[in-house]
């Protein structure tokens, strides 16, 4: 769906006319914050009216800027940004509160961004030059931790691992036998329940679209061995929304004795399409079943 920004869109005009106005200008050096954080005048204790100007490393251009805050009887309304003598952003906010929308622009493109106490916390939402969003950034305490494209129809491309839900898991030593060296060997396995969240049908017609489930599994901090499988891969059905689907995981390795599992130590670190996802710990008891 095509999401737009009427303001976004005006941006570079309300940047370019709120940076005209010529309000006395005061350096750090010249104005101070008492205890209920209102700005005042260090010559004679008067709350500052206009500007307080200062350098600093714009939060999200990550380059060096001239930041003014905009000061009204004492109290902080909002601050621009500048770069290059060119105004790049600018926050509005109340009583003295740095958390709301900034608004800003990088090159031709325009943002929106959530701030909280000062630091970027929330979704910042990128614009194109045409005003439809093609990018959304997910900040966590001033660092992006994930980021989403969007395609040409406007619709966020959200990555096929992120489209499930382990719902459930049982674990355990599976008895898997070798008939042609007549050998028993109790192997760590791991049965998955995964669940389609998304609103559409997880396909295997392209293979981006493939879910490849790998397990190592560790004794302590030694790999034992490393399996896969496609949750949804070349010539599978289509997962729908809101469907469920099994699979299981088996090491190549085991105890040649059910007597050996007693007290082991075995974990399973899970990937899915080689993004690490979960790690469990491998119950200490006899499987009699790769499915839940």
């Amino acid at each position: 769906m095509k999401k737009t920004i009427c303001i976004l869109l005006c941006l570079p005009v309300i940047l370019f006319a709120g940076c005209d106005n010529s309000p006395k200008i005061y350096s750090h050096g010249e104005v101070q914050k008492d205890s209920s954080d209102v700005w005042l005048l260090r010559k004679n204790g008067r709350k500052v009216n206009g500007i307080v100007e200062s350098h600093a490393q714009h939060f999200f251009l990550n380059k060096p800027c001239l930041h003014r805050v905009d000061v009204i009887d004492g109290v902080d309304v909002g601050f621009k940004d500048y770069i290059d003598d060119e105004c790049i952003g600018y926050m509005e906010y109340s009583n003295g509160q740095d958390t709301g929308t900034y608004y800003g622009k990088q090159g031709n493109n325009t943002y929106a961004m959530s701030m909280k106490d000062g630091i970027p916390d929330g979704i910042c939402e990128v614009f194109d030059s045409d005003g439809k969003q093609i990018r959304e950034i997910v900040f966590e305490n001033g660092n992006p931790i994930k980021t989403y494209e969007f395609d040409s129809k406007g619709d966020k491309i959200i990555p096929v691992e992120e489209k499930l839900e382990l719902v459930a898991y049982e674990t355990g030593f599976y008895e898997s036998v070798n008939y042609n060296s007549n050998e028993i060997l109790y192997c760590p396995i791991v049965i998955m329940k995964f669940k389609n969240i998304s609103e559409s049908p997880i396909t295997s017609h392209s293979q981006d679209d493939w879910i490849e489930v790998t397990a190592t599994f560790l004794d302590k901090d030694e790999e034992w061995s490393t399996t896969f499988k496609y949750l949804v891969g070349p010539g599978d059905p289509p997962m729908s929304p809101g469907i469920s689907r099994q699979c299981y995981l088996m090491s190549s390795r085991g105890y040649v004795s059910y007597r050996g599992i007693g007290s082991t130590n075995i974990s399973c670190q899970l990937f899915i399409n080689d993004k690490p996802f979960k790690t469990i710990q491998i119950a200490n008891r006899i499987s009699k079943t790769n499915v839940m």
